[in-house]
């Protein structure tokens, strides 16, 4: 048995919650590519990385990392080409791409606190002042070649897939955020069995409890002989329950928020005996709660500095008002999915409330700008300048009849 396990976390960025079964998808095509005319060293096959974009979202930039496993043993990245892409007919095109840390295009690579690493090809483009929108089905965003060092199997996964709107519905008021993405991996191999499976809910944006995840061993394939197809497909789902099962794809329920290691076991069976081949990794599971975000900004553009109360509240929760934080920030956690009315008040700005819409297990992010309110005069200073004004005034009133009066009398005394 050959044992593959990939640690594939969900993460879940600053996004604008969507609706229920709209969730756009960033996906390797082929799902599966190799077989026993990809033995020899040298030979070179192109993974696409595509996207559909749901109907409503905008995008004008992207910003993706592939990982590959066992580079530099199995298969090597040697170029990057997003000619004739989603961005292709747009004007004004920034384009950044790296590979296995290298930069590939002027711009260098992902640096700080997640650099770009060996294994990983990375790519990045923006559009300025345009943007498409969806639907777009199948939109190319990069190809990347690849050539064959040795034997065995590689699997392409997914370590970001940021789909930016730049500007949200006012285009005098920036408000970029992540569009909510799914991601669908793929694997190449060109010896033996090899096991994969793609995950993705289905009647939410997110995994969420009580909701039923769909689970596609499609990709997976015999790699000696293509010809010979697997018999069986034999699940973990990570909380005690397995299933085994002819289709390769298989349907599953989470209980409950959590991590699940989820495994799969392809088998064939035939003259030469069965094989099998195992494939691993981790499924989060979130809680069917929502967050909001929300940046807070004055008319124009800059972070607030001064207090600013924010109240949330709906038909049928009232929470506490909340002070915003020195970095203009208000976050509103564990929030049940439906609609939100916030308010905004305080001394230096001007009253405003704003509805905002909450997804079961995504945060909704939006960028607030308030009007600030001129600062009243400051009486007690003029008061306090118009008085020392006076004085000087009655002083040198003062000291000008005193000098007069003394020129008087110097000249009565000199008359004869």
């Amino acid at each position: 048995m050959i044992l593959l396990t990939i640690v594939l976390n969900i993460p879940i960025g600053p996004i604008r919650a969507v609706s229920v079964t709209a969730a756009s998808v960033v996906y390797v095509d082929p799902v599966s590519t190799g077989g026993p005319q990809f033995e020899s060293r040298g030979l070179t096959f192109v993974v696409n990385v595509r996207l559909n974009l749901t109907a409503g979202e905008v995008m004008n930039e992207f910003d993706v990392r592939l990982n590959y496993t066992n580079s530099f043993v199995i298969v090597k990245a040697d170029s990057v080409n997003s000619g004739g892409n989603v961005f292709a007919s747009s004007s004004g095109t920034t384009v950044r791409s790296c590979i296995d840390a290298v930069a590939q295009i002027s711009g260098g690579c992902e640096s700080g606190t997640t650099p770009d690493t060996t294994g990983q090809v990375h790519v990045a483009e923006v559009i300025l002042g345009q943007t498409i929108s969806g639907p777009i089905t199948a939109g190319l965003l990069f190809s990347i070649q690849f050539h064959v060092i040795g034997n065995g199997t590689s699997v392409f996964s997914f370590d970001r897939t940021n789909l930016i709107d730049p500007v949200g519905a006012d285009p005098s008021k920036p408000n970029p955020h992540f569009n909510y993405v799914l991601k669908n991996g793929g694997v190449f191999g060109n010896i033996g069995l090899v096991a994969f499976y793609n995950a993705n809910p289905t009647s939410s944006a997110a995994f969420l409890p009580g909701q039923q995840v769909m689970f596609d061993a499609g990709g997976s394939f015999n790699a000696n002989n293509t010809g010979i197809a697997i018999a069986t497909y034999s699940w973990d789902f990570g909380d005690g329950t397995t299933s085994l099962v002819t289709q390769s794809v298989a349907s599953h329920v989470f209980v409950r928020p959590g991590t699940y290691p989820v495994s799969l076991i392809v088998s064939t069976s035939g003259s030469q005996g069965a094989t099998s081949a195992a494939y691993v990794r981790v499924v989060v599971i979130l809680p069917a709660l929502g967050s909001i975000v929300l940046a807070l900004r004055d008319s124009s553009g800059l972070a607030l500095n001064d207090p600013v109360t924010v109240q949330l509240f709906n038909a049928s929760i009232s929470t506490p008002s909340v002070t915003k934080t020195s970095q203009g920030v208000v976050t509103f956690d564990q929030l049940s999915p439906g609609q939100y009315t916030l308010k905004f008040s305080g001394l230096t700005v001007e009253s405003y409330s704003k509805v905002e819409n909450v997804g079961a297990g995504l945060p909704t992010q939006d960028t607030i700008y308030l009007t600030l309110i001129p600062a009243p005069p400051d009486y007690g200073t003029i008061l306090f300048f118009a008085s020392l004004v006076i004085g000087v005034g009655l002083l040198s009133v003062f000291i000008v009849l005193r000098k007069i009066r003394s020129w008087s009398k110097a000249k009565k005394k000199r008359a004869p």
